[in-house]
């Protein structure tokens, strides 16, 4: 059977088909079972009541046939009441914030929607949309698509639903992600966790990761490898950070695939990089801190023959290039500050290296004496505490690692006979005045933070002349032939019943990296 709904006041016409049927057959019409005077084709209710409701069914007749009486095709007459005006608007996707170029599908529900013929009306901002679709789709949103919209049913010209509550559709320019890296003042083969931010709240977006490679003009971007694929997850750890690095998040969300704009290249702390890296940093005067008012030289080294390089300065959140020169020789910055502050520094060639990076920290009155690139484990290390003009006050110094002081005393130094990997840390040294009268508050300077780091003695370099070291171990040894440029040696063992284990070193010269 067929359920037909119409609403009071409606017209109805339903027809009777009879397959085969000509000209000259007639039509019988039943409603609940009881015979109606119409013997026509169509029977048509010009205007509908509730007394029109029902189960109808027809069948035909010619000169020589009866048909059967056909299905039956049950007629619902709804009366319009507060239950059948109910309308909303709902959101394809469902999607609190939008941004400019999007797709957005707004549709009409009606409550109890199960009669055809309906046309719908669209209003946003209380003023008429030239739409009567009941599913409203704007395939690129612009800012002139936000507003608050509303939405009506209509079926036939005098039947109305009521004006759905409003729903709001915000619509803002193409988001910048940020890129936030871990703060952390990292050593060679550590991992850094980048985290990307979408700024505008929203949601259903995945996150693409990229390098950032230096060239003449900006930064390429590269797809980091092991994120070939989009990730759900706001944040990505890069493994074994060898050299500085810069890295770029992306966003992307929705059907068809809508893309937000990179984010500013984000650079993790590294303190060092390879040591045969073809570009390298030096500063001079070659310490961490330097006093306000200080000539700051910063030398872009290379082992490579690019000479269009530059200097990178993260200051204050703000990366700024300055440029160093036109020649390949001329590889010097100078920078000077005039308040308090830190900032990072790096080269980069446009063949796209990097080199190492170096945390640089301007004080007015006092700076710790600290080393700017790494130590190496078992040298002897001496933090300073010096102060812009000298005072004739006895000075009490205290130094500070990671937050806790590891020396108090006269001594403006703090020694370490043989630095280890422990030592590695944040340091910071203060200096107080020693009064013998307390009418006043003694004066107290405190430097700011420094970060050490300590690589272990693990690398050489071989020069040519360095003799072949054999080491050969038995337990029945006659002979131990070691080789050198201009020499031959023989030696002969004696015969025991123990193990020989010979060692022989001919070393010209031996060049320690520190």
């Amino acid at each position: 059977s067929i359920f037909v709904v119409v609403f009071v006041g409606e017209t109805l016409t339903l027809r009777c088909e009879v397959k085969g049927s000509e000209d000259g057959w007639t039509y019988y019409w039943s409603r609940n079972d009881e015979l109606l005077t119409e013997r026509t084709r169509e029977n048509t209710v010009s205007y509908v009541t509730e007394s029109d409701r029902g189960d109808f069914s027809c069948r035909g007749k010619s000169f020589y046939l009866t048909t059967q009486w056909s299905n039956t095709t049950t007629v619902n007459v709804l009366i319009i009441t507060q239950q059948y005006l109910n309308t909303a608007v709902t959101l394809d996707p469902n999607w609190s914030v939008m941004f400019v170029g999007e797709r957005l599908t707004l549709r009409c529900e009606v409550e109890n929607r199960r009669a055809a013929g309906w046309t719908y009306q669209w209003s946003r901002n209380n003023r008429i949309i030239s739409r009567t679709t009941r599913a409203y789709t704007v395939s690129k949103l612009h800012n002139s698509d936000s507003g608050v919209y509303s939405c009506r049913g209509e079926k036939g010209p005098n039947h109305k639903t009521l004006w759905s509550s409003t729903t709001s559709v915000i619509v803002l320019s193409v988001p910048h992600p940020l890129l936030s890296a871990s703060v952390s003042w990292l050593s060679p083969g550590a991992s850094v966790s980048l985290s990307c931010a979408v700024t505008a709240p929203s949601a259903g977006w995945s996150y693409h990761w990229y390098r950032a490679v230096p060239q003449s003009q900006g930064y390429r971007y590269e797809l980091l490898p092991e994120a070939s694929a989009c990730t759900t997850q706001d944040s990505f750890s890069v493994q074994g950070l060898t050299n500085t690095a810069a890295f770029v998040c992306g966003a992307a969300r929705g059907t068809p695939r809508f893309y937000s704009g990179h984010s500013d290249p984000s650079f993790p702390d590294l303190c060092c990089s390879d040591a045969e890296a073809s570009v390298s940093l030096s500063v001079s005067p070659d310490r961490a801190q330097h006093f306000t008012g200080d000539v700051i030289t910063l030398s872009c080294g290379f082992n490579s023959t690019d000479t269009d390089w530059r200097v990178q300065r993260l200051y204050q959140n703000k990366l700024s290039t300055q440029q160093c020169g036109e020649k390949a020789d001329q590889t010097n910055c100078e920078f000077s500050f005039t308040e308090k502050t830190s900032a990072v520094f790096w080269c980069e060639s446009g063949s796209g290296e990097m080199s190492n990076a170096l945390n640089i920290s301007v004080h007015n009155d006092i700076i710790l004496m600290s080393p700017v690139r790494p130590v190496t484990e078992g040298q002897t290390v001496s933090l300073g505490c010096k102060l812009k003009t000298v005072t004739s006050s006895v000075l009490l110094f205290s130094f500070y690692k990671n937050g806790k002081v590891v020396q108090n005393g006269t001594k403006a130094e703090f020694n370490i006979s043989a630095v280890s990997r422990s030592d590695e840390g944040f340091y910071k040294c203060e200096a107080q005045e020693l009064k013998k009268q307390r009418r006043s508050a003694p004066k107290t300077w405190t430097s700011l933070e420094s970060w050490m780091s300590v690589r272990s003695e693990t690398l050489y370099h071989l020069p040519n002349n360095l003799v072949v070291i054999i080491v050969i171990i038995n337990y029945m040894l006659k002979t131990i032939i070691t080789v050198a440029p201009s020499t031959r040696h023989t030696t002969p063992l004696k015969k025991t019943n123990s193990s020989y284990i010979q060692l022989f070193f001919m070393v010209s010269s031996v060049d320690t990296i520190s």
